[in-house]
């Protein structure tokens, strides 16, 4: 069943307007705010997250983990922090222009923490952000979201295709946008092998690999086309 969980009734909770959320290796579950405060789930307790003199707040829009099982969160702005030391990370100067879109932050498969921003993807380190390369000879490119592939590298749309970047070259062309125009929110490769893109008019397409693309809308079952 569905239980409902707030500020008002729950010790702990910094307040009842999440953003993000996340669930580290040790099952412990992070909840980002509107507010830039954040709140731990551990053990069935919730406890605010103490935060970094040196953070600078705003809407939390991504939690993530590193390699090594730091925690990390974004905000708005593209700003990151590691909580375990309050240790600020910013974005690359070309991600840190006004963006259309919240940021993504995610683990790769090669244990690489990315934040995508702006249209640009960057790894995330304790030294700094450094910007991924396609290889593209694209004037500018757009990159406004990707996805951790099972097969290795990350899955791209980008240049009007969706193919999944090995990190040396473009593997498993999945063909031309099938969303036209639309602007990509969320991406996902689930454990069967399906490729979930969220869309901000279109709705939800999946591709399978034996039946490729399928979109799913207000026509077919979902409650809106905004994913």
């Amino acid at each position: 069943k569905f239980e409902v969980i707030d500020s008002g009734t729950i010790e702990g909770l910094t307040n009842s307007r999440a953003t993000s959320l996340f669930e580290d290796s040790r099952g412990a579950v992070w909840i980002g705010h509107d507010t830039g405060d954040l709140t731990c789930c551990s053990d069935g307790k919730f406890r605010p997250v103490p935060r970094a003199p040196s953070w600078s707040g705003g809407t939390i829009s991504g939690i993530c983990a590193d390699a090594a099982g730091d925690v990390w969160a974004a905000n708005l702005r593209g700003v990151c922090v590691r909580l375990r030391d309050g240790l600020v990370v910013p974005p690359l100067p070309e991600q840190a222009e006004e963006p259309s879109v919240s940021p993504q932050l995610l683990l790769d498969r090669q244990n690489r923490l990315l934040l995508i921003r702006n249209g640009y993807v960057a790894t995330v380190t304790a030294t700094g952000c450094r910007r991924v390369d396609f290889q593209t000879t694209d004037t500018r490119p757009y990159y406004a979201r990707v996805a951790a592939a099972r097969a290795g590298g990350l899955w791209v749309p980008a240049s009007g295709r969706v193919r999944r970047w090995t990190g040396e070259s473009w593997q498993d062309d999945l063909g031309p946008y099938p969303w036209g125009e639309a602007f990509v929110m969320t991406m996902h490769e689930s454990s069967s092998g399906r490729l979930f893109v969220g869309t901000l008019e279109r709705g939800l397409f999946i591709h399978d690999p034996a039946l490729g693309w399928m979109n799913l809308t207000q026509t077919n079952g979902l409650p809106q086309d905004w994913v």
